[in-house]
């Protein structure tokens, strides 16, 4: 089988484009099969890592669960390891010694905090308002040999709360027509 490139593809009528496409398909099950052959029956001791997200004041206190990966600008978030799992759901091992945080997206919202037994992690902000990509990678294969395996949570930076609001004004021409229809309301005092 001969591949095509894009430009060579979209040159086939539809019927041959799909032909092809089954033949790809049918070739990557192959391999994928002879891959499977060769490996055995060895399946990794976890496949997945789940975490926990808590955000906290920045002297630590008042841990509270983050469930929509929300966090205000006074908070911290502590991202803890819920468990490790392997494919099937089951709780799973990991070698301990390899597990290892980093961040991922814009490094200047903050810095990693990491726990002494590698398995929780602070996330500090910095004030500045943006995402983040908090990742652990943990070694599945508790050998010699090694198996990364990765989970990662993203954290939405918010902005605090309002405190000042900021206007702007223009020279406006009399005679085109304004956007404010009507005399201005009067503003109430408050009492």
């Amino acid at each position: 089988m001969s591949f095509l490139t894009p430009e060579q593809k979209k040159t086939l009528p539809s019927k041959e484009r799909e032909l092809y496409q089954l033949e790809l398909l049918e070739r990557i099950a192959y391999l994928l099969e002879g891959i499977g052959k060769s490996l055995g029956s060895v399946k990794p001791l976890a496949d997945k890592i789940e975490f926990k997200v808590y955000s906290t004041n920045n002297d630590g206190s008042q841990e509270e669960e983050i469930t929509d990966m929300k966090l205000q600008l006074n908070k911290d978030a502590l991202v803890k390891v819920k468990g490790f799992k392997d494919a099937s759901g089951n709780p799973a091992q990991v070698d301990g010694g390899k597990c290892e945080f980093t961040l991922k997206g814009d490094l200047n919202l903050g810095s990693l905090k990491v726990s002494e037994d590698g398995l929780s992690a602070r996330f500090v902000r910095n004030g500045v308002v943006g995402k983040v990509t908090v990742q652990l990678s943990a070694d599945a294969d508790l050998g010699p040999d090694q198996k990364l395996i990765v989970g990662e949570v993203e954290i939405d930076c918010l902005g605090g709360e309002a405190i000042m609001i900021e206007l702007d004004a223009s020279e406006v021409d009399p005679e085109v027509a304004s956007p404010v229809e009507g005399p201005a309301a009067p503003i109430e005092e408050p009492a």
